[in-house]
This record gives C-alpha cells, sequence and structure tokens, in this order.
C-alpha cells in the first residue's frame, strides 16, 4: 500500500460518504487501534468545517478544497511515541480506504480546531491532517501522483546499521557513497525485514529531518530472529519523538501484513552489554548502548522478533 502526503484535493468531491464516515469513527473508538504499544490511550477526532461558525477550517493555505480533518488530541501524560504509532496508524487507514492525508503540526489555525474539539483540562492539539479524496489533476510536488524524489531521502546505509554502531559512509548525506560505513546498502541485504525498513525510510517526518537511526541484531536465543533497537537524532524542537513514532508504526504494519510479529519494548538503563572491545551484533536484554555513534543519537525502542 502506498501512501503520499496530498495537499490539494478533489474540488468536485468534498464530501466523504456516509459509511466512509462511519468506519474512520469506528477505526478511531476502538480501545485496541487508540491504544499505544506503550499504553497511551490516544483520542482522535474526525470533525467537519461544517460544525464551525465560519464553515472553514484554516490552514494557511497550506492544504486546498479539504473539508475534513483527523484531529489528533494530546495531554501532558501521552507518550509522543505512542501518540505518533496510533495517529500513522489512523492515517494509513484512510489510505486503505482511499483517501489521501498529510500530518501537519503548526500550519492550521488553532482557535478553529479548538473551536470544535471539545478539548478538556490538560489536553491540546497535537496533530492535525486532512482527509479525502485527492485532485488526481495535481501533478505538484505534494500531489498523489507523485513519487517523492529518492533524492530527498537519506539511502538505506545511512539510516539502518548492522549490530550497535553508527558509523556513516562519508558525512552522511545523501550524496555519501557508503564507503566505510556500516549501513546496509539497501533493502534486498536486510532479508525479510527489507520491506518493513523501507516503510521507515520512506515515512513522513518534520521538515523532512528523517531523525531515526535503526540497528538490526541478532537474537541470542535463537539466530533466525532478529532484535531492531530504534534510535533518534533529536533537532532542536523538530518533534523527533514523533517522527520515530509514525517510523516504528509503518514497520509493525509491513511486519504484520506478512504475518511476522514481534513486541515492543523501552529498554530500562539498568544494565549495559559487557561486549566492550568489538561491536555487538547479538542481544543480549540489557539496554543498547552504540559504540560508536557518528550523530550523537538518542535511544528510543527496541522491536525483539517474537
Amino acid at each position: 500500500m502506498l501512501r503520499r502526503s496530498v495537499r490539494k484535493f478533489d474540488p468536485n468531491k468534498v464530501n466523504l460518504e456516509h459509511h466512509i464516515q462511519e468506519q474512520i469513527k469506528a477505526f478511531l473508538s476502538d480501545e485496541k487501534k487508540i491504544t499505544g504499544p506503550f499504553g497511551s490511550r490516544i483520542r482522535i477526532e474526525l470533525v467537519s468545517a461544517d460544525q464551525t461558525v465560519s464553515g472553514q477550517l484554516g490552514t494557511y493555505g497550506a492544504i486546498k478544497n479539504a473539508k475534513y480533518f483527523l484531529v489528533g488530541i494530546k495531554s501532558n501524560e501521552t507518550n509522543p511515541i505512542d501518540f505518533a504509532y496510533v495517529f500513522q496508524r489512523a492515517v494509513l487507514f484512510c489510505t486503505k480506504l482511499g483517501l489521501g492525508t498529510c500530518w501537519m503540526i503548526k500550519t492550521f489555525d488553532q482557535l478553529q480546531f479548538k473551536e470544535i474539539s471539545n478539548l478538556k483540562d490538560g489536553e491540546k492539539i497535537y496533530i492535525v491532517s486532512p482527509v479525502g479524496y485527492a485532485d488526481q489533476q495535481d501533478k505538484s510536488p505534494n500531489g498523489t501522483i507523485y513519487w517523492p524524489n529518492p533524492g530527498s531521502r537519506r539511502p538505506f546505509y545511512n539510516i539502518i546499521f548492522r549490530g550497535l554502531s553508527e558509523k556513516l559512509g562519508g558525512k552522511g548525506t545523501v550524496k555519501e557513497n557508503q564507503g566505510q560505513g556500516n549501513g546496509f546498502e539497501n533493502k534486498e541485504e536486510c532479508g525479510l525485514l527489507g520491506d518493513a525498513l523501507e516503510a521507515v525510510q520512506w515515512a513522513p517526518s518534520g521538515i523532512n529531518s528523517q531523525p531515526w537511526r535503526i540497528f538490526v541484531l541478532e537474537s541470542a536465543s535463537d539466530p533466525n530472529k532478529r532484535v531492531v533497537h530504534f534510535f533518534i537524532k533529536k533537532l532542536g524542537s523538530y518533534f523527533a519523538e514523533n517522527d520515530i513514532g509514525i517510523a516504528i508504526s509503518n514497520f509493525t504494519y509491513v511486519l504484520e501484513q506478512g504475518g511476522r510479529l514481534g513486541k515492543l519494548e523501552i529498554r530500562k538503563n539498568q544494565g549495559v552489554s559487557s561486549q566492550k572491545n568489538e561491536v555487538q551484533t547479538k542481544d543480549d536484554g540489557l539496554f543498547p548502548v552504540l559504540k560508536e555513534s557518528d550523530e550523537n543519537l538518542t535511544y528510543a525502542a527496541t522491536w525483539v522478533e517474537q
């Protein structure tokens, strides 16, 4: 299933059919689907511009012809990885229904959206996304029939690595060769995890920062199974935890479609590996520590194949 960000919607098909709205609302009310892997329950509302006094929901010109939006609501207790994980699953569900979407962090009118979101004490609108039928005539970089230029994405060998070490190929830009790095060259080298890791590579992120870095190890108990550690490169206020949640959501979604199961966990810093003189390639169940890192990364979560 391909998904692209959509910013221009069909002006002749602005309304969502009743049965489509009901399917989305059913998804958003399913406790299992709106609870993240680390326990946070995420509130997402499907709203319409018809609910506002003005009949509009402003996006400062970023979105054209959208009438309906998903509104993601966050409290102080919400795990940001959970939030992004669940919101991305809602986005993917809409994609499966044939609808276009686009993650929006700041380019929307907060007051207009607050007017119809029934916020409770301690809640705030964190993310919104338009949802509707894409304008198939739009061939701009933000249209649905445009595939992003591969040059806009970091290559596999700069985001997905063998063992607990991050040695970039050159300076880590998309133009560098793999060189002396320890990254995977392409998804084929990643075996059965290849498609899921490619879904991480193409996940959306704030200002296209692509802050995720992935480290693939063997399971110590079964060499045929894998353990995947997710790290992030924090970039000021640009929602790195949100971006890694999207990446993890994409990763597990693809694996689930193929029947490959695993467990997500956040390991605590209660112990570290005793393998100090070499790059760790087999997981030991302890807190993952990079032997070296070219980008000063922060640990986020771990996926353990079952």
